[in-house]
């Protein structure tokens, strides 16, 4: 109740109470690491999930809330394997179906992605986000036509849904118009500018039109925003190689 109205120092205080009586108690850790979750400590959230899930392996919420915190740390294999678990015990479940498929996305597992994704579509045609993993799904494997119909159907249900405005912007360079898709790309950036994919499509925009010094420039704003993002790196690598840098293209 403490929780739930707010205090969360007094809610912490009673959590800790609880489980220094009764260390097993699944519930507790859940809660406990929900109230840390929210405070952005998700090192200390993660572990009473797990000591949750170890006194109750089918405790749902412990699941999904771990599955999207190793997610967020890049620990894909881990948390596809909580969000397998959950949808043994919920396989209606259509939100941890979707966050499924686009983790094996995240994972380049693009087959086992659709797969996921496509349950949920049938599942659900009205849901824009659907839709939307899909057309990301496409995207990434070189497949333009269908993730074109993919997006057109998310921006149908939901025009003003960023994800989709994005791939429209992509997908428009893709079709071999990167000045509309620069323009496209450039709004976007005046509503979200440390956005790194946006920056990333608008380098390979300015490439394509031969502004390879513009191009790298985001390439690098990017980096800083998703250091660990390979597409990124790759794209920078082709940049500089093509405007004659080959030591730090190679590199």
């Amino acid at each position: 109740l403490e929780h739930d109205a707010g205090n969360a120092a007094e809610a912490r205080r009673r959590y800790e109470t609880l489980l220094a009586e009764h260390p097993a108690h699944a519930h507790g850790h859940n809660g406990l690491g929900a109230l840390l979750l929210a405070q952005s400590q998700p090192g200390a959230a993660l572990e009473h999930f797990e000591r949750c899930l170890a006194a109750d392996p089918e405790h749902r919420q412990a699941l999904a809330n771990a599955a999207a915190i190793l997610r967020h740390h890049g620990k894909l294999e881990r948390a596809g394997a909580f969000l397998r678990r959950l949808l043994k015990l919920e396989p209606d479940n259509m939100e941890a179906r979707l966050r499924l498929g686009r983790m094996l996305s995240d994972g380049a597992r693009y087959g086992e992605a659709l797969q996921e994704l496509l349950a949920v579509r049938k599942q659900r045609p009205d849901w824009e986000e659907a839709h939307l993993a899909i057309a990301d799904v496409y995207l990434q494997i070189g497949r333009p036509e269908k993730a074109l119909a993919a997006n057109a159907r998310a921006l149908a249900l939901q025009p003003s849904n960023f994800g989709a405005r994005l791939n429209h912007a992509l997908l428009t360079g893709e079709s071999g118009d990167p000045q509309a898709a620069l323009a496209q790309l450039e709004a976007l950036l005046e509503e979200s500018p440390a956005h790194a994919r946006v920056l990333d499509g608008m380098g390979l925009q300015l490439c394509a039109l031969n502004r390879y010094e513009e191009g790298i420039a985001r390439f690098r704003q990017a980096l800083e925003r998703a250091p660990d993002d390979a597409g990124v790196h790759n794209n920078l690598s082709i940049a500089l190689l093509a405007s004659g840098d080959f030591a730090n293209g190679w590199r």
